[in-house]
């Protein structure tokens, strides 16, 4: 009987042991799962970011291109309103030239 009664507490410790690695191992379970969940967001998030600094840069490079489009056609304008300007002020000088021209011939005369 003694025999018998020190088996059955070898058997009671060795279940005891049993359930408590048993818990453990679901609790490791549990925290690998929460893991691999806890990386895919992680990894979610990152794309994410990335994906919206892309975006971001590329609005940039377009917002830049229409300004410099929009000073290029800005400058070309000015250009052709100074050639006009000076050619309209090449005219006058011409214009009063060719009067400075008559007065002298008329003076002449």
């Amino acid at each position: 009987q003694a025999e018998t009664l020190r088996l059955q507490v070898l058997v009671r410790d060795l279940e005891a042991r049993l359930s408590t690695s048993e818990r453990e191992m679901a609790a490791a379970k549990q925290t690998a799962q929460e893991d691999k969940a806890g990386r895919a967001a992680a990894e979610t998030v990152a794309a994410r970011a990335l994906a919206q600094t892309e975006e971001v840069t590329a609005r940039g490079r377009q917002v830049e291109k229409a300004e410099a489009l929009e000073t290029r056609r800005h400058s070309d304008h000015q250009e052709r309103t100074l050639e006009q300007h000076g050619s309209a002020k090449e005219q006058e000088l011409e214009a009063l030239k060719v009067v400075s021209d008559r007065q002298v011939v008329e003076l002449k005369e």
